[in-house]
């Protein structure tokens, strides 16, 4: 999920908005990292903004004309996309129990994004078997809510909130490690390069080490509970 960057993100100057959407998506990363287990419609709205506004970035940038550009571009890249995200937002929190699996099948595709990020030519040359891979991953992690609902939630918001903290970062450092997932969701040949450097490498450890200590943290401050239940202890009175 992240703005218009065609001008601003390769300029010499961070743009108002720009540092709007840094400073927005390193919140949401910490809020994933930290208390997502105790907050959890918070986090289900959460996850269902980031992968609303994605979603609405994507069709966005599909639909955009290679020739010429949108008219007020900056803005419509960000309010329709934080319209987006704010819809499904909505949507996520009113379904909860339903739509809680999508925590773990958003940490799957977005782990196929992470791993992909590591080369130049995204390790799986062909783009179609690339996006089934990233489906497949994303399908397996899904999955894991049924079979290990506590361990799959930890690991799943951790992950998330460890790349959107890495993405937030990135727009402010511009080691170019957002051009990452804007080169694989380009549907329209823009021409994105990316080139992996030590920096993006530095960034990519980065996510490993935060997405790591932040499912420790987790497993140990929410050890007994379970996601989306407050379980309240009742003492029995004597007769």
């Amino acid at each position: 999920m992240v703005p218009d960057l065609s001008e601003a993100y390769d300029g010499s100057e961070i743009q108002v908005h720009i540092a709007i959407w840094a400073v927005l998506l390193m919140l949401l990363g910490i809020f994933l990292m930290s208390v997502s287990f105790q907050f959890f419609i918070v986090s289900i709205g959460v996850v269902g903004f980031y992968i609303g506004a994605s979603i609405t970035w994507i069709l966005l940038t599909y639909a955009e004309p290679l020739k010429e550009r949108y008219p007020h571009a900056t803005v419509l890249f960000t309010c329709v996309s934080i319209a987006g995200g704010l819809v499904f937002a909505g949507v996520t929190v009113v379904f909860w129990c339903k739509s809680m699996y999508l925590i773990s099948t958003a940490a799957g595709y977005i782990l196929s994004l992470f791993l992909w990020s590591w080369k130049p030519d995204y390790i799986i040359l062909n783009a179609y078997a690339r996006n089934f891979a990233g489906l497949g991953v994303s399908l397996a992690f899904g999955l894991s809510m049924l079979v290990i609902e506590f361990l799959a939630v930890c690991t799943s918001t951790a992950l998330i909130g460890a790349y959107t903290f890495a993405i937030g970062l990135d727009l402010i450092l511009r080691t170019g490690l957002v051009n990452g997932p804007r080169s694989l969701f380009d549907l329209r040949s823009h021409n994105i390069a990316y080139n992996v450097s030590d920096k993006i490498y530095a960034m990519l450890a980065g996510v490993i080490v935060l997405w790591l200590l932040s499912t420790i943290l987790q497993l140990v401050l929410n050890r007994g509970k379970r996601f989306g239940v407050n379980v309240v202890k009742k003492e029995i009175d004597d007769l």
